[in-house]
């Protein structure tokens, strides 16, 4: 995030900017495989995770 920043791709702290995008890849997958109640995700299934992770995390900051 620091040099996405430094790019002028992001506006923000970078920690915080890190920290928004972890909780829009992690969800809660953590607290279900904890929990047991979900199984670990295929190749495919974090693929798919993480283009909706940065997708939702563009549109919630689009280029300054």
């Amino acid at each position: 995030m620091t040099q996405a920043r430094a790019a002028g791709l992001v506006a923000g702290r970078p920690a915080e900017l890190a920290q928004e995008f972890a909780g829009l890849l992690w969800r809660d997958l953590m607290i279900n495989l904890l929990l047991g109640v979900a199984e670990r995700p295929n190749a495919l299934a974090i693929e798919a995770r993480a283009r909706d992770a940065v997708a939702a995390f563009l549109r919630l900051h689009p280029i300054p």
